[in-house]
């Protein structure tokens, strides 16, 4: 039994009975290696295995990322592996013939791009529209506190409200509950969104 998300996807993909084990190869197919990586950062471990946690609103300590959620009815494979990876902030893709997971945090630089290695040297900068922005995040989840009520973690960018007025991007926290999880999903939506305001086009050779 696990409610780490990085688990319950490998669980999905190699069982032969409700996932796809009948259909891949979970020696050849999965890139193990890189979803195990993934599996520690969930759960909150140092590099020695130690569990060090985050905080779980109520002065205690808890995994980064867990999963409870109850798949009821057959749905699309692809939707239900996606769904479950955006616990981790992830997303699943295809790559050397394998099944792979990307997860958003903190990594090594993995290429330097500059204008000597890019088509014409020329990067194109796009501001991202302006209709886009918010600055409150309210994520509904099951508070496992409260009976698995229905409950709302709510975080607010008060400068944003101050100059914009209040507007809420409401999300569904898939899988989630803990109040400090929710707390945590909040916070990385919202601050992305304020933060992280430019997207960069070019073009570069295969290699």
């Amino acid at each position: 039994w696990s409610d780490n998300p990085a688990w319950i996807l490998y669980d999905l993909l190699i069982n032969n009975r409700y996932g796809l084990g009948n259909r891949i190869d979970n020696k050849e197919d999965i890139n193990i290696f890189n979803l195990y990586k993934i599996g520690r950062y969930c759960d909150g471990v140092d590099e020695n295995g130690n569990f060090v946690g985050m905080s779980d609103g109520l002065g205690g300590l808890e995994p980064r990322f867990s999963c409870n959620v109850l798949i009821d009815a057959a749905d699309n494979a692809y939707e239900i592996i996606n769904q479950i990876a955006t616990v981790f902030n992830g997303k699943p893709f295809w790559s050397n013939g394998a099944i792979d997971f990307y997860s958003d945090r903190p990594l090594e630089t993995s290429a330097h791009f500059s204008n000597a290695n890019v088509f014409d040297g020329l990067f194109n900068y796009v501001d991202i529209s302006k209709s886009a922005n918010f600055n409150c995040v309210q994520v509904q989840f099951q508070d496992k506190e409260k009976d698995f009520s229905i409950t709302s973690e709510i975080v607010e960018d008060e400068d944003g409200i101050r100059k914009d007025g209040k507007i809420v991007r409401k999300i569904n926290g898939k899988g989630t509950t803990s109040r400090g999880q929710a707390r945590r999903l909040a916070k990385y939506i919202l601050y992305s969104n304020k933060l992280e305001r430019e997207i960069v086009n070019f073009r570069a050779g295969s290699e």
